[in-house]
């Protein structure tokens, strides 16, 4: 997964996991936090972007897939909403 930050914006990228039939965007302020989910996703959407974050708090973002056999597609993400502030892996 990618995340790139957008202006007020974080987009989220990803490739299709195999067998998904859906997909399920969790936020956490901490990567070691809770995730709370903030989308529900379609088989073959991809992408997704944020909008609903604090420009001032850095965001870790995991994809989960609705099938297990997808599972190694968990990958948590982190990036600020602020142009200017570069991904962290």
């Amino acid at each position: 997964m990618t995340a790139s930050s957008e202006s007020t914006s974080v987009l989220l990228t990803w490739t299709n996991a195999y067998g998904a039939s859906g997909y399920t965007v969790l936020r956490s302020e901490s990567i070691d936090g809770e995730y709370i989910a903030i989308a529900e996703l379609g088989e073959d959407e991809t992408t997704y972007r944020d909008v609903s974050g604090d420009i001032n708090i850095t965001y870790f973002y995991m994809v989960r897939p609705a099938v297990s056999q997808a599972a190694d597609s968990n990958i948590a993400t982190g990036v600020a909403l602020k142009p200017e502030v570069a991904m962290k892996h």
